[in-house]
This record gives structure tokens, sequence and C-alpha cells, in this order.
């Protein structure tokens, strides 16, 4: 389907299967779908986005996310998330999707409503319960891998971007970030040290995993710069 004929019908499900009320508080603004058994509205600003139908407010922390996930197991509808996606072949092409949390709703007659009435034109997804994750990036990461946290020692940390070879016969193995991250913006001398993870999350003279070996110079003063990179 087109993309407004997908969101159409992401607004259709909004009314017709989670029987939420269209609210016109905004007049020729944007719209809302209220939870009748609620006060609070969810607003759809952009509807290519995910939108959660869930109206609790509390989840500011992880007590709150928890016993709002618990006082919404009865109602299937707030555990399921409706959004609108681009075709994997072609970005005319568009689909809905549907995102469960709860391996109990697989079969629940929700999803098996939206099944009979989309067919190939939604995609029902299970995604699990959201879990918090250490912090990984912070920490020293052995082997190294992108997202991870370095930088030069006078920086605060920036993030680990890519891995690259050098040309000619060494072909040795670097890591690559910003101008900022690894030369200090300019400030930087080849052969200084690089830590990981950065000065910010812990990094000192036991953490270097390289040393600069160039940097692209990056211009100030309106001159227009065309890469970033050390």
């Amino acid at each position: 389907m087109n993309l407004d004929g997908a969101q159409n019908a992401q607004v259709g499900i909004l009314k017709d299967l989670f029987q939420f009320q269209e609210n016109r508080a905004y007049g020729d603004g944007p719209r809302a779908y209220v939870d009748p058994e609620s006060e609070e509205f969810t607003e759809i600003q952009d509807p290519t986005e995910i939108m959660i139908v869930t109206t609790q407010a509390d989840i500011t922390s992880p007590r709150g996310v928890r016993s709002r996930l618990e006082s919404t197991m009865s109602k299937p509808a707030n555990n399921i998330a409706i959004g609108v996606s681009a075709s994997d072949n072609s970005s005319e092409n568009h689909y809905l999707l549907a995102i469960y949390q709860d391996h109990n709703l697989k079969h629940g007659g929700l999803l098996s409503q939206l099944d009979d009435r989309y067919g190939n034109e939604i995609r029902i997804i299970y995604s699990g319960r959201p879990r918090t994750f250490p912090a990984w990036h912070k920490q020293a990461a052995n082997p190294l891998r992108p997202g991870a946290s370095l930088g030069h020692p006078k920086i605060s940390a920036g993030t680990l971007g890519g891995f690259v070879k050098e040309r000619g016969k060494s072909g040795r193995l670097g890591v690559l970030s910003n101008n900022h991250v690894l030369a200090n913006g300019n400030a930087a001398q080849i052969g200084d040290k690089i830590y990981q993870p950065g000065s910010i999350d812990g990094g000192t003279n036991a953490h270097v995993v390289a040393t600069l070996v160039a940097y692209k110079q990056i211009f100030f003063g309106g001159i227009p710069n065309t890469t970033d990179c050390a």
C-alpha cells in the first residue's frame, strides 16, 4: 500500500480495534486518538513512527515502567505497538507493523484480527519486554568494537566509529573516529596515545590501545570542510 493508505489503516486500527476516539482539541492541527478509559491521549505527530498504544504516564523509573506493564496485562491493546514502515524493496510501498511484547498475545484475538484484516500488508513482530543492559560502551572493550568509548587523553571521550587498514605493504589495522576525538581538534601530535575507554569513562595510561598516525585537519573561519576524521 502507499503511505497515505498505510497511515489511514493505522488510524483505522486505533479507532476500530483499540476503540480510541478522535480528539479535535487542536482544531485542524495534529489529531489525537484518546483511550476512552483514560483522560490522557497519544498524539500522532508523525504516523511513520512507531506509536506505542499505552496511556499510563509514570515511565520515569524502572519501577514505574514495571508497574505500568503489570497494570496493563489485562488489556492486550496496551502491550502492542502499531506503526508504518517503508518496504524493503521500494520506498513507495509501505506496510503496517504490529509489535508485541508478551508471548501470551501471539494467539490473541487482536493480533489474529490484524492478520485476518491486512494479511500480507502487515508484519507482526515479537520484540520481548524492554530490558536495561550494562553501559558496555563506557568500559574497556576486548575485542574492540564500533560504538566503544575512546579518545585522545586531553578530551573527555568520543566514539570508535570503525576500523581501517593502512594502504601499502604494512596493511596495519587502525581505529577511525573524528578529528576532535582522536586529534583533539588539530591540537594533537602524531604519536599521541589513544585511550579506550576515553578519559571521562576512566581511561588512563593503562588503557592505551593505539597511537595517532594521521588526521584530516579541520578548517575554521568559514572555510568548508569535506572530511572530519582521524
